[in-house]
């Protein structure tokens, strides 16, 4: 993809939020169309990964793309099953908060573990290898700030 267009994109997709936002005003329905847009946008991108599942498990193994689709897939996934779950706690009046419903916690661990697919690609730049230490260095930091005062 050109970077005219992922500019445009981005340009576009911030221009339509601001006029959104400017002219009904930040209500539920704004939130509950991007909420919706998103969702259909991640059954697009499922759509188009999947049938690449086969792939992963093929005799020859190609890590580079195998990583890449196996967290596109989980990402997305969890995205979808994110959307679902948000939309069923409001229409249940459940909380589907991640810091009080295991489930949504778990979904976040899964868009977490895509992620790392992501990241542990070997398609990445070197650039991005760096970027790896710094955002291993934040979780690890994370987890004592905030999981090790459990255990004490």
């Amino acid at each position: 993809m050109k970077q005219h267009t992922v500019w445009m994109l981005l340009g576009l997709g911030f221009i339509l939020y601001v006029a959104a936002v400017y002219v009904i005003g930040f209500e539920g329905r704004v939130a509950l169309a991007i909420h919706f847009a998103r969702f259909a946008v991640g059954v697009t991108v499922l759509a188009i990964y999947i049938p690449s599942v086969p792939h992963i498990f093929s005799t020859v193994p190609a890590p580079g793309r195998d990583y890449l689709i196996t967290g596109i897939i989980l990402t997305w996934l969890s995205n979808d099953a994110f959307s679902l779950w948000n939309e069923a706690g409001r229409l249940w009046g459940v909380d589907t908060s991640v810091f009080t419903n295991p489930v949504a916690g778990f979904l976040s661990l899964v868009v977490l573990t895509g992620g790392l697919f992501h990241i542990v690609a070997p398609s990445i730049p070197k650039r991005g290898r760096r970027l790896v230490a710094v955002s291993l260095g934040l979780i690890s930091s994370t987890l004592l700030v905030f999981v090790a005062p459990m255990f004490r």
